[in-house]
């Protein structure tokens, strides 16, 4: 499934948080370290939260732009809400 539940302003500007959609394992598609500074499409995979029922929730680029930051380890734990990932979209 793929989550909807992902893109939260950070301030004004181009700073947004992709947030974990659910509670679960992260599974990531790359090492996460590997996204810093990689640029993404709208849609685009980042990962997955595997919750314990064994469902999955994809986690999903919400915009264009460029991953700033990594909030989450590989394969790691998270929180509903949890900040995974930090996206700048590109100035308009």
């Amino acid at each position: 499934r793929r989550s909807t539940e992902v893109l939260h302003p950070l301030a004004p500007g181009n700073a947004h948080l992709v947030l974990a959609p659910c509670a679960g394992k992260f599974l990531a598609c790359r090492i996460p370290a590997m996204l810093r500074g990689a640029k993404v499409q709208e849609g685009d995979l980042l990962g997955a939260v595997q919750m314990t029922s064994g469902e999955e929730e994809q986690v999903v680029a919400p915009l264009e732009g460029v991953v700033e930051q990594v909030f989450v380890e590989g394969d790691g734990m998270v929180e509903k809400g949890q900040p995974l990932f930090q996206v700048v979209h590109p100035k308009q």
